[in-house]
């Protein structure tokens, strides 16, 4: 190996034994909102296994008022998240009670420090600052994850992929019922999915119809849209035509 290689080889080594050296002193919020009949300790467990230590874990399996899922969600969350003090923590590990998260999930997610990592609820690691700038330190109250991702995109935030992803105890979907669906098409018509999109998304699965249904009624009915539907049917609506 020549002096140039070797030097590369160094440095290379280096900054990665700098960045995980730095990762691990980030402090981390761990935060599992659940219903009460649903919380796995699983779940626990493997935010209690990641290679770097979440500081705190604050479980959440309680019963609130909301007309779906996703507010029930977004109110648990915000409940609690409102007695803690937000800026002593890097970073928020927000988890669904179904999901295993392997062991090295936060350190491969986090070596870019982004502000967001993820794209669905099932686990989703964000920086505590960011949040605090853009979403006031609260969830939104009709969409705790969508419109997170969403709303880092469009101003422009740091939002990857999850290098590493969870693991479904249970495959998405198959333990809620028809309301469920209706709700998760209205809210897709609320953060401004074009209906091809949703579409294709939906058409082999046996739960699309009640998905569709839902954001039509949501479309007839001219429920009012989120502040981020412009940004989300442009970003869409160019996948399609640059695709």
């Amino acid at each position: 190996m020549s002096n140039k290689i070797r030097e590369k080889e160094d440095e290379r080594v280096e900054s990665n034994t700098h960045t995980h050296t730095k990762n691990f002193a980030l402090k981390i919020l761990g935060v599992i909102p659940s219903l009460p009949d649903e919380l796995n300790f699983l779940t626990i467990q493997s935010l209690l296994k990641q290679t770097i230590p979440v500081e705190m874990i604050l479980i959440l399996p309680k019963k609130v008022e909301g007309a779906t899922i996703d507010e029930k969600l977004s109110t648990v969350l915000n409940q609690g998240l409102a007695h803690l003090k937000l800026e002593s923590f890097d970073y928020i590990l927000r988890v669904d009670s179904d999901v295993i998260l392997p062991a090295n999930f936060l350190e491969e997610n986090l070596q870019e420090q982004p502000d967001l990592s993820g794209s669905a609820g099932y686990a989703m690691i964000i920086k505590t600052s960011t949040f605090i700038e853009v979403m006031k330190g609260k969830f939104h109250p009709e969409s705790d994850d969508s419109y997170t991702y969403y709303k880092f995109m469009q101003e422009k935030c740091r939002v990857q992929k999850n290098r590493v992803t969870p693991i479904l105890i249970r495959p998405s979907g198959v333990h809620h019922g028809i309301l469920y669906f209706l709700n998760r098409g209205k809210s897709m018509w609320k953060l401004g999915y074009e209906p091809i999109h949703v579409l294709m998304r939906f058409r082999c699965k046996r739960y699309g119809v009640f998905v569709v249904f839902g954001y039509v009624l949501a479309f007839f009915g001219r429920e009012k849209k989120f502040d981020v539907s412009d940004f989300v049917w442009r970003k869409q609506v160019s996948k399609l035509v640059f695709k």
